[in-house]
């Protein structure tokens, strides 16, 4: 009875300190727990967003196929091809080769490189050429006899659609009919070898190298761009 007495203090300061240290760790627990889920969340979204980038990076396999710089030199036009994706291509178009080939444009802002997407196209769509420091031109698949040229404006991506014709009568000469991005149309004789474009006294110029019947060229025709018109020279 005696030892029962003695001992009860003793018994009751060991479980108050055992009450105590269980309190005690069960705060730090409550304190700690949600930085430790924390971080143990963001190395597996870290571990997540590393594989998406690593499989986004090997579904694209993007092949540059051309780039030219503007006639300022302060962007550049892009030109490159993409494997298939489902997700990218099958909602406006029935096959793969209807547009894998895409344009952009890549502008600097400061010490960064932003690109911009202008335009899908199919696999025959040309390499793009810069008309001034604004629009682009480039052909595109018409038919047989025909040569689609398509402007584009690469800052509100609007398009116009050109077309060149090939045709000769029995007693005529071979002739090209222009039908002109601004409801515009010019003729004359021979055939386009060549398209390209210059700027002179900063003013873009449209210019077609021309080619007669026998393959050996004849001149070239020259067309002044306003922007919203094509004058041919004389």
């Amino acid at each position: 009875m005696n030892l029962r007495v003695k001992l009860s203090p003793f018994l009751k300061g060991f479980l108050l300190s055992i009450f105590v240290a269980s309190c005690f760790w069960l705060a730090i627990f409550i304190v700690f727990f949600p930085y430790l889920y924390e971080e143990k969340a963001n190395n597996e979204n870290s571990y997540s967003t590393c594989k998406s980038e690593q499989k986004n990076s090997e579904t694209l396999n993007r092949e540059n196929t051309y780039e030219e710089l503007s006639p300022d030199g302060n962007r550049k036009v892009i030109r490159y091809k993409l494997n298939y994706q489902s997700e990218l291509f099958s909602k406006s178009h029935t096959t793969y080769l209807d547009n894998n080939v895409i344009l952009a444009v890549v502008e600097n802002i400061g010490d960064v490189e932003r690109e911009r997407f202008l335009f899908t196209g199919e696999e025959r769509t040309s390499d793009p050429h810069w008309l001034g420091n604004k629009y682009l031109f480039f052909k595109v698949h018409c038919g047989s006899s025909c040569q689609g040229l398509v402007l584009l404006d690469t800052e509100n991506r609007q398009i116009w659609k050109g077309a060149l014709s090939y045709y000769a009568g029995k007693s005529e000469r071979s002739k090209t009919r222009f039908s002109g991005w601004f409801d515009q149309s010019f003729e004359f004789e021979g055939s386009v070898d060549q398209i390209h474009a210059d700027m002179v006294d900063n003013k873009p110029y449209l210019i077609f190298d021309m080619k007669n019947e026998q393959g050996v060229e004849s001149g070239q025709k020259i067309f002044l761009f306003t922007g919203n018109k094509l004058i041919l020279e004389p």
